[in-house]
C-alpha cells in the first residue's frame, strides 16, 4: 500500500520545516551568468514564491525572474527563447521547456535532476506578492504552517491545477489569508494593504502594504494551527461564493467582500484586481472542493491533525500529460503519437473517441513526464503541441469520451471499443479491432524530442512508412 511505501504523512508531519537543498543560489548564479556573460544583458536575477517566503513543501517549484529595465513586455518571449537555447547546453540543466503562449511567458527546466524551476522575465508583481505573503508570515507564526498544510492537502487530493478547472497553489494561499483576516474570530492577522499609505505602483496597480510591523497590533485569537485548520475548512464549506469574493486587499472581519466580478467563483489577486484566479474553476471542482473540506473538518474534529493524512506521492506530482486533438489532425495516428513519445517511457494512451478532444498520455514516472514536457510548443505532424500536466481525477471526468490504448505490442484491445474518426484509415491505428497498437522499433526519438526546424514551423515528422 502507499502507507507501506511511505507516501502517506499526517498533517502534523507536514508542519515540519521543509528543507532547502541549497540549489536556489546556484540557480540564480547560473541564470545571471547566462544573462551577463552569454547574452550580454544588464539586470538582476531574483527568486520569489514559496522558496523565499517559507511556504514551500516537498516538490515545490522554484520561481525565478530576470529583472531588466531595458526589456519591454513584448520582448519577454523572445528573450526567454534565447535563454532556453543557452540553457539546453548547460550540464546542470535538464528538460528545458518553452511556454511562450501563456499570459506570462516562462521557461521551465530541471536543475541537477531534482529541482524544478519556472523562469520568467520582469515578473515584478510576482515578487511583490511573495513579499506580501512573507510579511504576513512574520506578522503571525501560524500563517506559514496553515498555508503549507492547506496547499499540501489540496495537491494530495488533485485539487490543484488551472488546466483541470481547479485553483492553483497560490490561490489556496489566498484562501487562507482571506480566512485569517475576515473569517477567523477574532481575526488572526490585520489587513496590511488597508493600513498602507505608500502608494507603490507596479504595472499600473497599487502594490503598497504595511511592511513595518513594529506598530501593528497582534491577534488575541488563542487558537492553534489545528483548530484554525478545522475552522478554515468549515468556513469555505459554507462560503457564499455567489455574493462574496475572496479578496485579501479588501478583506475585513465581519464585512462581506462584495466585489464579485462574475457569476463564477472569485479569488482576486491582492494587487492585480483584473486577475481572478478562480475564473476557470469547473463545476465538478467546486463540488469536490466543498465535499473534501466538509470531510476534512469532520476528520479534524474527531481525530485532530494526526487523523488528516496527505499522500505525498500525489503531492510530488502525477504521470499524465494531455494535449488537444482537433478535426484537422486526422492524419496523425496513434502510432505516430506512440513513436514520438516512445523514448520517454510512455505506458498508455487515452485518445478521444470523437473528432476532437483531449488526448491523455501516461508515463512510467514523474521524471519521464518531465522529459516529455520538453516537447511543448513543438510539432507532431500538423499538431502544434501544447502539453499540459494533468491528473487522474481530471482524466476520469472525461472517461466516457476516451478510448484507452496500450502501447505494448501484442496486447488485446478493450472490449466494445468506440471507433476513432480522427484516425486515418489504412494505418496501424486504433480503429482495427483485431490488433493493439504496435510502435515502430527502429525509428527512435532522441531524449530532447528530435530536431525541429522552428524557422519553418516543422519537425522531423514520423511518416506512415515508419509504422509497424
Amino acid at each position: 500500500s502507499s502507507r507501506e511505501r511511505g507516501h502517506v504523512l499526517t498533517a502534523m508531519q507536514l508542519l515540519e520545516p521543509a528543507r532547502e537543498n541549497g540549489s536556489r543560489s546556484d540557480v540564480e548564479k547560473l541564470l545571471l551568468d547566462v544573462a551577463q556573460r552569454t547574452l550580454k544583458l544588464s539586470g538582476e536575477v531574483r527568486s520569489f514564491g514559496s522558496f523565499t517566503n517559507g511556504l514551500h513543501n516537498p516538490g515545490s517549484d522554484l520561481d525565478v525572474t530576470f529583472l531588466s529595465a531595458s526589456v519591454q513586455p513584448d520582448q519577454r518571449a523572445e528573450l526567454l527563447r534565447r535563454f532556453a537555447d543557452v540553457l539546453e547546453s548547460r550540464p546542470d540543466v535538464q528538460h528545458v521547456t518553452r511556454v511562450s503562449r501563456a499570459a506570462l511567458p516562462l521557461v521551465k527546466f530541471v536543475f541537477r535532476e531534482t529541482l524544478e524551476v519556472d523562469f520568467s522575465v520582469n515578473n515584478r508583481l510576482g515578487l511583490r506578492n511573495s513579499e506580501l505573503m512573507a510579511t504576513y508570515c512574520r506578522l503571525d507564526s501560524r500563517v506559514a504552517p496553515l498555508v503549507k498544510t492547506v496547499k499540501a492537502w489540496a495537491r494530495s487530493l488533485s485539487l490543484v491545477g488551472t488546466v483541470d478547472g481547479c485553483l492553483n497553489s497560490y490561490a489556496f494561499s489566498l484562501l487562507v489569508l482571506h480566512f485569517l483576516i475576515a473569517g477567523a474570530e477574532p481575526r488572526v492577522v490585520v489587513n496590511l494593504q488597508a493600513m498602507s499609505s505608500e502608494g507603490l505602483q507596479i504595472d499600473g496597480w497599487d502594490c503598497s502594504f504595511q511592511s513595518d510591523l513594529s506598530g501593528v497590533v497582534r491577534s488575541s485569537n488563542p487558537n492553534g494551527v489545528e483548530e484554525l485548520l478545522r475552522e478554515f475548512f468549515e468556513y469555505y464549506a459554507n462560503f457564499d461564493w455567489s455574493t462574496t469574493a475572496v479578496s485579501p486587499q479588501f478583506s475585513q472581519p465581519g464585512r462581506p467582500t462584495n466585489n464579485v466580478v462574475s457569476s463564477v467563483w472569485t479569488v482576486l489577486d491582492p494587487f492585480d484586481l483584473n486577475h481572478n484566479l478562480a475564473a476557470k474553476c469547473s463545476q465538478s471542482f467546486k463540488v469536490a472542493l466543498v465535499d473534501k473540506m466538509q470531510n476534512s473538518a469532520k476528520q479534524l474534529a474527531f481525530g485532530g491533525l494526526q487523523s488528516l493524512e496527505v499522500n505525498t506521492k500525489a503531492v510530488a506530482g502525477d504521470t499524465l500529460l494531455k494535449f488537444w486533438i482537433s478535426h484537422d489532425c486526422r492524419t496523425v495516428t496513434v502510432s505516430d503519437i506512440a513513436s514520438f513519445f516512445r523514448a520517454y517511457n510512455l505506458e498508455r494512451i487515452f485518445q478521444p473517441s470523437s473528432r476532437w478532444g483531449n488526448c491523455f498520455l501516461q508515463f512510467a514516472s514523474k521524471e519521464h513526464r518531465r522529459a516529455a514536457m520538453a516537447n511543448n510548443e513543438r510539432y507532431l505532424g500538423p499538431i502544434f503541441l501544447v502539453l499540459l500536466p494533468t491528473s487522474h481525477r481530471a482524466m476520469s471526468e472525461e472517461s466516457e469520451t476516451l478510448v484507452e490504448v496500450s502501447v505494448e505490442t501484442g496486447c488485446s484491445p478493450p472490449p466494445h471499443r468506440p471507433s476513432a474518426p480522427w484516425v486515418a484509415s489504412g494505418t496501424t491505428a486504433l480503429a482495427t479491432r483485431g490488433n493493439c497498437l504496435r510502435t515502430n522499433g527502429g525509428n527512435k526519438i532522441p531524449p530532447n524530442g528530435g530536431h525541429f526546424d522552428r524557422r519553418q514551423g516543422g519537425c522531423n515528422k514520423i511518416g506512415r512508412s515508419a509504422l509497424a
